[in-house]
Formats: C-alpha cells, structure tokens, sequence
C-alpha cells in the first residue's frame, strides 16, 4: 500500500521569551510513512505572504525533526521580508512532508 499525504499539523504555538520566538508544533498521523521534514513558514507584514527562517527552523535537521521546535531570535522578524514592528505577533504555518 503506497503512503498517504501526513495530515496538516494543527496551529503551531509560538511564544516570547526575551529575545526568542519559540514556535512548537505536535506531529500529524503521518500516512503510513514516516515524516522526513516539516516545511515552518512565517507570515510577513502583508498578512498573506508567507517565507521560511531555514538559518533558524530548518525542518529537514534531526533536531527540529525530533523536537518539533525552533528558536528564531526576534530580530529576524524585523528584517526583510518579514518586516514586523517589535511588539507585532508572530504567525507560523507548519507543513508535514513524508516519501
């Protein structure tokens, strides 16, 4: 039987502390085979564009595969293209990829 497409994981939570965003996510059911990365992107200022931190989050590493959870320094999300005021909430959308 060949493997299903992994659910969307639910929201990821992501939350402040000093000068981190941490963001945490729970794996989906994984379609009958193992979950080789997640795709973590960011919303920008815009509100609708959405782009990786892979210097930070970068899904294919074992450590975020296995913990599913990254830590960005803030001031990444000031920075293009992201383009956040300090103090502006930060929105992360988490994609499973599986063979």
């Amino acid at each position: 039987m060949a493997a299903l497409k992994p659910y969307q994981p639910t929201a990821p939570v992501t939350s402040q502390s000093e000068s981190v965003i941490t963001v945490i996510w729970d794996a989906p059911y994984d379609g009958g085979s193992a979950i080789t990365s997640y795709q973590v992107t960011f919303r920008a200022s815009d509100g609708t564009t959405f782009s990786p931190l892979t210097q930070y989050c970068d899904g294919t590493q074992s450590s975020v595969l296995s913990t599913r959870k990254c830590q960005i320094p803030s001031v990444a999300f000031t920075a293009t293209p992201f383009n956040l005021p300090w103090g502006s909430s930060i929105y992360a959308k988490v994609t499973a990829i599986n063979i």
